[in-house]
């Protein structure tokens, strides 16, 4: 038994070498070199015999690894120690002065025994390097093989040292392998199998008959098919390590090695397909293809199409292979999912790739780096598609895949690309200028950034001052004024953006008369020829007015910068208490001699005043021009009759409402001011009819009809003949399952009040 565990101690380290670094050769060397030179400093029998115990392993752990020239350092060094144990042991035995006697009892010793291995061993392995030398050199190699042969055939001689037996025999084999001579090799392999059956527990005879296994797969003599021993772990080490000698072997000769399709498909058979072994075998892509073992040829064709940059013939593969395998557990595709999309990408196919991402995406445990790889991925279609197909594109998922980009990959360099595509894209004001601060270098976008900022600022100072929310519109502007100065040169001077600063200043500037005397220079411009505009305007200190004078000369002023002049003035007579200055302009609207005030903006900024009698004369004098704006004129109605009813000017609020109706016959708004000021003024019969007219119009199950049918009761209840309140309560009742909860109260109090008669109702 002890024997046999030291022939499987052997036997695994020849055939299951780990490869080791560059760093590792070196000391692999340099641990030689000291046993060397302690070999040389002794001739004890026990210690010569340690120095070869300790030297195998280390020679074994290196041998596959070295290159050439470092095995050949190496074999100096066993040779010479091989010529240092044959020194020692021809000394020993001179020592004995040639007496049989004693040369018999040296013969017999344990002194003897530990010299004779020590030398063996040395001989071993300079057989093993030479063997290796012949594998990586190009010449001179026969001479080399057969300097192995005769190493192992003297190793093969220790019939006592089955280390040395076995291994001998092993490196026999192997040298007929290297030779050529196959048949012979597979004899020798085979009495090796036959020597070691004599063991059946013992992995020696599993390690020789997976040697043998070996080399009947690489003379094809085997298929997989054909295999129906088991694989352990070991052995699987063993088949991969020759798989992938063929493939390197494959790579570097450029011929095809059909061992590499009967290696693979041994180790697919016996359950041993795992990540790490696709992972690695995909690094040989184009030798892989090249065999038959789908569907894993099939994924190596895409990945070699991939690789050179046939991204048609690689989304085929792809989907090809992915048709064909059958999932199994302890393999993770999620690598290759996402390159099918990347194939897909760059071959033009945006769909697929969206398809196949948005699934990847949707999958549990993705690692890390595939899940930030996919998601910039996504951004990158789904930007290209944007390109492609502008007018067929949804902002809505660009957004949200450049957003999901930059919250997976911040650090990396085209985040920032991403984060202004997310503040352009963006439907919120906050969200998108939060994002664009977020942006570490705005420089290398042209001014995207600035320019994006503005616009957003502006769209929003501009939704704030048409709803009169004149607070928030006033920080905005702060915000627009010093965003403005950070635009790049054309945009400062785009007429656009100089007329929203305008409006800007005009509600921050902290001088607003100053700013009130700019206008009115722009506006005496048409006073002077056109020379002497041109010096006026050149010599102005305020940069906006003079590129406000430029537009003006050049007669390029368009209907905003009109509006925003108009406008702008407003604000600054606002701002002034300029009352007399305020009035001329709602005059001037009134009667069509100002026309560029738009009313869009001059309504809320009447309605926002708090001052009641300034909102309602504002509101008078303005509201007939907007005759020809349905829905304006309907607001100014609402507005000055609340505002009549305010100051209890009811019987003025009442001629409104008659004039709304006619003017707007539709208009339930106008409908509901005639009922409440018609009941105002003692007229409960108008007040009736106008709610009549309400209720006629609508459903129902509405709000308004319930509205305008409890006022109705309550009208009819409280008039002289209160029994006409009957039929109308009584269709309440009827309606009653449409009561809306906000009316229930009302309606509830009707019923209580009123003398008709009650009926069953749903209720």
């Amino acid at each position: 038994m002890k024997a046999a565990r030291m022939i499987v101690r052997i036997l695994v380290l020849l055939m299951a070498v780990t490869p080791v670094s560059a760093t590792d050769n070196r000391n692999a060397i340099e641990l030689v070199s000291a046993l060397h030179a302690q070999l040389g400093t002794t001739s004890e029998a026990p210690h010569v015999a340690r120095i070869a115990g300790d030297l195998g392993p280390i020679v074994d752990g290196a041998r596959k690894t070295l290159k050439l020239e470092e095995l050949e350092t190496l074999r100096e060094l066993l040779g010479a120690m091989e010529t240092r144990s044959g020194q020692i042991l021809t000394t020993t035995e001179h020592k004995t002065g040639q007496s049989e006697a004693a040369l018999e009892r040296l013969y017999r010793s344990q002194a003897w025994n530990d010299l004779s291995f020590a030398e063996a061993s040395f001989i071993y392995w300079s057989a093993w390097i030479d063997l290796e030398i012949a594998r990586k050199s190009l010449s001179d190699r026969d001479r080399i093989l057969a300097r192995a042969r005769k190493g192992f055939q003297a190793a093969s001689l220790q019939l006592f040292r089955p280390q040395l037996f076995y291994g001998g025999w092993l490196g026999i084999g192997y040298v007929d392998l290297e030779l050529g001579h196959t048949a012979r090799a597979r004899q020798v392999f085979k009495k090796l199998d036959e020597a070691v059956s004599a063991l059946p527990a013992s992995p020696v005879k599993e390690a020789v008959s997976m040697e043998l296994l070996l080399q009947e797969l690489r003379m094809g003599d085997i298929t997989a098919a054909g295999i129906s021993m088991e694989i352990d772990a070991q052995q699987a080490r063993l088949l991969r390590r020759e798989l992938f000698i063929s493939l390197e072997r494959s790579r570097v000769e450029s011929k095809h090695d059909q061992a590499i399709a009967r290696y693979l498909l041994t180790l697919i058979k016996a359950g041993r397909m795992d990540q790490s072994l696709l992972e690695n075998i995909m690094a040989y892509a184009q030798e892989i293809a090249a065999i038959d073992v789908d569907p894993w040829s099939t994924l190596a064709a895409a990945e070699f199409r991939l690789l050179h940059s046939d991204y048609q013939k690689a989304v085929q593969k792809y989907e090809a292979f992915f048709k064909e395998f059958i999932p199994q557990q302890g393999i993770n595709l999620d690598v290759f999912r996402y390159r099918r999309a990347f194939a897909a990408y760059k071959a033009g196919s945006y769909q697929t790739a969206l398809g196949v991402l948005e699934k990847l995406g949707r999958r549990k445990r993705l690692t890390p780096e595939i899940d930030k790889a996919a998601a910039k991925l996504l951004y990158t279609v789904h930007l290209a598609l944007a390109l492609r197909d502008s007018h067929k594109t949804s902002h809505k998922s660009l957004h949200s895949a450049a957003k999901r980009f930059v919250d997976k990959n911040p650090d990396d360099p085209e985040a920032d690309q991403a984060r202004l595509l997310v503040a352009q894209t963006s439907q919120n004001a906050d969200s998108a200028l939060e994002t664009l601060r977020q942006i570490r270098s705005a420089t290398e976008f042209n001014g995207a950034v600035e320019r994006t900022s503005f616009n957003f600022i502006a769209r929003e100072f501009s939704a704030r001052i048409t709803s009169a929310q004149t607070e928030a519109a006033a920080e905005l502007a702060r915000q627009g004024v010093e965003a403005f100065r950070k635009l790049p040169e054309p945009d400062r001077t785009n007429p656009r953006n100089i007329a929203l600063l305008l409006q800007m200043r005009a509600l921050v500037e902290p001088g607003p008369d100053e700013l009130i005397n700019s206008l009115d220079f722009l506006g005496n411009l048409k006073n002077y020829e056109a020379e002497e505009q041109e010096e006026l305007v050149a010599a102005y200190p305020d940069e906006m007015i003079r590129s406000l004078g430029s537009i003006i000369i050049k007669g390029d002023r368009d209907a905003h910068l009109n509006h925003a002049l108009s406008w702008s003035r407003l604000q600054l007579y606002d701002r002034l208490d300029d009352w007399p200055g305020l009035m001329e302009m709602m005059r001037m609207l009134n009667e069509g001699i100002s026309p560029d005030l738009p009313l869009e903006l001059v309504y809320p900024w009447i309605a926002g005043r708090e001052d009641i009698l300034q909102r309602l004369e504002l509101a008078q004098i303005a509201h007939p021009a907007a005759v020809t704006l349905p829905d304006i004129d309907r607001r100014f109605y609402r507005l000055i009759i609340e505002n009549l009813l305010s100051i209890d000017n009811r019987e003025a609020a009442h001629e409104k409402a008659l004039a709304f109706t006619r003017e707007h016959p539709s208009s339930g708004d106008a409908w509901r001011s005639l009922a409440r000021t018609a009941e105002l003024t003692g007229d409960p019969f108008t007040a009736d009819k106008a709610w009549n007219v309400i209720t006629d119009k609508v459903l129902p199950t509405s709000d308004i009809w319930w509205e305008g049918m409890l006022n109705r009761v309550r009208i009819r209840s409280g008039s002289t003949r209160p029994e006409q309140a009957c039929p109308l309560l009584e269709v309440l009742q009827h309606r009653a399952g449409y009561l809306p909860e906000n009316q229930k109260m009302a309606y509830e109090t009707l019923l209580e009040d009123t003398q008709c008669r009650r009926i069953n109702s749903p209720v």
